[in-house]
């Protein structure tokens, strides 16, 4: 038949749970006894192992006091040593606490454990009550201490109060663990139930509560319990069903976990305006958050030992035990995880905020910390993790501000796949690709538009033919023949063969870029003009001079676009010519004299700019 659920049972006992709080508790702190229902066979049982009174002298000063029992000083005279000794509260029921001290003693003698306190006898006294003789434990409750760290360090010697907490607990769990061996439930581990011993033992005492999980008929039965039970600021949600078939192991693990949250937080995981508060904040299961400087691990443990469901918790104690020994073991690995959690923290407010500053820092920081932590902690997860998320954010940042070669160093160290880094590093890529055939096109335009390749090659035949012009006009008028038709007409196609031979001959650095192939190639075509201006005016009959003003023009032309294309120094040249086609208008006998003029101005304006050894800007 399945199992009702713990929340229907327990919705169900909501009256008996108003009960306890009028009846049976003195507030969240203190145990919820059972009412000791127990069968005649297990009085008689307890009856016959009572043995006489033993030479012991009590003491009237109390040591504690339980649910059921007041543990006072005494003597044992045998061996002259003081003990702890037992007894039932003179208001409690004769019989069943008998019984129950009896079931005590049983349990606690069956478990020979450093963390338990030995018992070294059970008799009766001369009133017949039973007395339970055990060590003397000259020490303080755990829960006198667990929150103050100037007793821990002042009383031990301790520089880290939460390790040595930490350390306690995980022998109270090496003791439970060694207890359900036995298949012994404690079910009301709490601090206050914790004695540390001068030298710093640690004993878990007080196991009136526990109960058997097998059949010994010495021993209550977890699964014939029908009542509430524990202490309900620490209580697990199933010890409050009064089902006793649901009580196990787990029950204890779950307690380890309230114990742990209580160390951590610095109160019990329930709590409430009132007890009855208290214990419906038990069933929920939902203790309050712990403070945000718990480490996570710690706060993970604690929810894990206190999940809900029993199955969902560790499953043992010393599970529980080996996840605090491994938190401790990786105490200042985590640490340096948390710091560099922090660093990465402000990385992405960083990348976030699209700052640049602190990007480098923030991300070196943070990655020196994870590999710091996998250095101490080879196995450490949380670094690992951390490590490739922050290598794989600044690499992506890299990426996207084309630092190719650091992304890629970076991917390189990558544990797992990253899509977005790959995508980013591609992009890369291709933007330094089409980067790269861009500078190669504006560096072939830089070559293709440098005035200083081929400089003394174009001077020689732009010069020359500028020079030629400038004194032909000179020879003139000692060589008539000059101003003919005939010579104006070859004078254009002979500079024309020149430069072209010119060309042929300096054709490496003629070709070498586009100024000097266009300088020579716009010469080339002024020639030509300048040969069908004069073709044209010697058709129509015109007389030389004139057709040779028609010229003036076409030279200024050619300057400009020289001064524009090859190099702007070239400008007087250009005005020069300008200036000779606006005077030759007004003054046309002046042809002669201003070809000479405008000429012998281009060439020296070409030599000055042109002159080798001359340093370009």
């Amino acid at each position: 038949m399945a199992r009702e659920p713990l929340s229907e049972v327990l919705r169900h006992r909501r009256g008996l749970l108003e009960t306890l709080v009028v009846d049976r508790s003195g507030g969240p702190g203190s145990t919820l006894m059972p009412t000791l229902a127990l069968d005649t066979r297990q009085i008689e049982l307890a009856e016959v192992q009572l043995a006489p009174r033993g030479e012991i002298v009590m003491h009237e000063q109390t040591l504690g006091e339980g649910g059921m029992g007041v543990v006072r000083l005494g003597t044992q005279l045998a061996l002259g040593r003081e003990v702890a000794v037992k007894t039932a509260r003179e208001t409690a029921s004769e019989p069943r606490i008998i019984a129950k001290l009896v079931q005590e003693a049983v349990v606690t003698g069956a478990l020979e454990h450093p963390n338990i306190v030995p018992i070294y006898d059970l008799v009766r006294d001369d009133e017949g009550r039973p007395m339970l003789v055990m060590r003397r434990i000259d020490g303080v409750a755990w829960g006198t201490l667990i929150d103050d760290d100037p007793a821990i360090r002042a009383r031990f010697g301790v520089t880290d109060p939460l390790d040595w907490n930490l350390r306690v607990l995980m022998q109270l769990a090496s003791a439970l663990h060694f207890a359900h061996g036995r298949e012994i439930v404690h079910l009301d581990l709490k601090p206050d139930n914790v004695m540390i011993g001068p030298l710093g033992e640690v004993y878990l005492v007080d196991w009136g509560l526990a109960m058997t999980l097998a059949d010994d008929p010495r021993l209550p039965r977890a699964r014939d319990n029908t009542d509430v039970i524990g202490t309900p600021a620490f209580v697990a949600p199933e010890m409050l069903a009064g089902d006793g078939t649901r009580l196990g192991a787990h029950t204890d693990v779950y307690l380890l976990g309230s114990t742990l949250y209580s160390i951590l937080a610095g109160r019990p995981p329930h709590d409430g305006e009132n007890l009855y508060a208290v214990l419906f904040q038990a069933l929920e299961g939902t203790p309050d958050p712990l403070p945000d400087q718990v480490a996570p691990e710690l706060a993970r443990i604690v929810a894990r030992a206190m999940a809900r469901s029993p199955r969902d918790r560790f499953p043992s104690a010393d599970a529980f035990r080996l996840a605090l020994q491994e938190f401790l073991e990786h105490r200042g690995a985590l640490a340096l995880v948390r710091r560099a959690d922090q660093r990465a923290a402000q990385l992405e407010r960083r990348l976030g905020d699209g700052a640049v500053d602190g990007v480098v820092a923030a991300a070196s920081e943070a990655r020196f910390g994870y590999s710091q932590a996998l250095a101490a902690w080879s196995d450490c997860e949380a670094a690992r993790v951390g490590l490739d998320r922050v290598t794989a954010r600044y690499a992506v940042w890299c990426a996207e501000r084309d630092e190719l070669a650091t992304a890629e160093g970076l991917a390189t160290q990558l544990t797992e796949e990253h899509p977005e880094l790959a995508r980013a590093i591609e992009a890369a890529r291709a933007r330094i690709r089409a980067g790269a055939e861009r500078l190669a096109e504006l560096e072939e335009l830089g070559r293709d538009y440098d005035a200083a390749t081929g400089q003394r090659t174009r001077l020689l035949i732009v010069g020359l033919v500028v020079l030629l012009a400038g004194l032909v006009p000179i020879a003139a008028p000692f060589v008539p023949w000059l101003l003919s038709y005939q010579a104006v007409l070859l004078f254009p196609l002979v500079c024309a063969l020149i430069m072209a031979g010119l060309a042929a001959w300096g054709s490496e650095s003629v070709s070498a870029t586009r100024i000097n192939r266009g300088g020579v190639a716009t010469m080339v075509v002024m020639m030509l003009g300048q040969f069908l201006i004069t073709y044209s005016g010697y058709r129509a009959g015109l007389p030389v001079g004139t057709t040779m003003s028609l010229s003036f023009p076409l030279w200024a032309l050619t300057a400009s676009s020289l001064a524009g294309m090859v190099e702007w120094r070239l400008w007087p040249s250009a005005v020069g010519f300008g200036l000779g086609s606006a005077v030759v208008v007004f003054q046309p006998t002046w042809w002669l004299a201003l070809i000479a003029i405008c000429n012998l101005t281009a060439f020296l304006n070409l030599v000055w700019v042109w002159r080798p050894g001359r340093r370009r800007d």
